[in-house]
């Protein structure tokens, strides 16, 4: 079963022997309840690593289309995490995959600034990188989660980057709407945790109580449950992760 925003603030209401709606937009109260929802979502979805399993997608990285950062590249606004870091680039009709390299290793590769064969990029921060000019990219970093950059490029194939050549395998964020008939994007296994999450968050905020026991036992075993859930999925070895927090 799947809730609507609706349907569970009518639960709320029912809960706590308010009166019935057919609206979320009915009174201040339900569209509190609503914004709370809202907020519970996006914290229970940041919670759930395994949350990758359900809103994974293939996507492009978009082109950035200046020919002084030839090697940077920008991650899509809707989408919040790559899995694992893993993004990969057309080379002569192969995709190659990029290993993703924490900053400061990242930074320990651009040292060389007097070969021939480097082009000196000034990043966003203004701090100038040496980039290798004459290659397919091998690594990638981020310094700020929106901007993919590369350790080199091939500038005899392309004067910059092309987003048509790239591949991101990774989480993108779904947009929670104030609508009734809302349907929440949560696997339908975590849907009654999430229904505990709102209610307990409710009757703390809008009527400074603890909900009841039943409620906040639920809440606990369930939270416990998607923790040892989310250490038991992923990589098994280093995790090389990064993006939107």
């Amino acid at each position: 079963m799947k809730y609507t925003l609706l349907s569970l603030v009518q639960e709320y209401q029912d809960r706590t022997s308010g009166f019935a709606v057919d609206s979320i937009f009915n009174s201040d109260e339900t569209q509190q309840v609503a914004r709370i929802a809202e907020a519970v979502f996006y914290d229970l979805e940041t919670k759930n690593r395994d949350g990758q399993q359900f809103n994974n997608n293939l996507i492009k990285a978009n082109h950035v289309g200046d020919v002084n950062k030839p090697n940077y590249l920008q991650l899509p606004s809707k989408m919040y995490r790559v899995k694992d870091s893993r993004m990969s680039y057309l080379v002569e009709g192969v995709y190659k995959e990029l290993m993703y390299l924490e900053p400061n290793e990242f930074l320990d590769l651009c040292v060389d600034t007097e070969s021939p064969d480097v082009t000196l990029v000034e990043d966003f921060s203004g701090v100038t990188l040496p980039i290798i000019n004459n290659r397919a990219p091998s690594f990638f970093t981020s310094f700020d989660g929106q901007y993919l950059v590369t350790d080199s490029y091939d500038s005899e194939v392309d004067t910059t980057l092309q987003a048509f050549k790239t591949r991101l395998f990774g989480s993108v964020s779904n947009v929670f709407l104030i609508e009734d008939d809302f349907e929440i994007p949560l696997p339908e296994h975590l849907q009654p945790l999430y229904r505990d999450m709102v209610l307990s968050e409710c009757y703390e905020s809008l009527r400074e109580e603890l909900a009841p026991s039943t409620v906040r036992r639920r809440v606990n075993v369930g939270l416990a449950k998607l923790q040892q859930r989310n250490q038991r999925v992923g990589s098994q070895g280093k995790r090389k992760n990064y993006g939107r927090r």
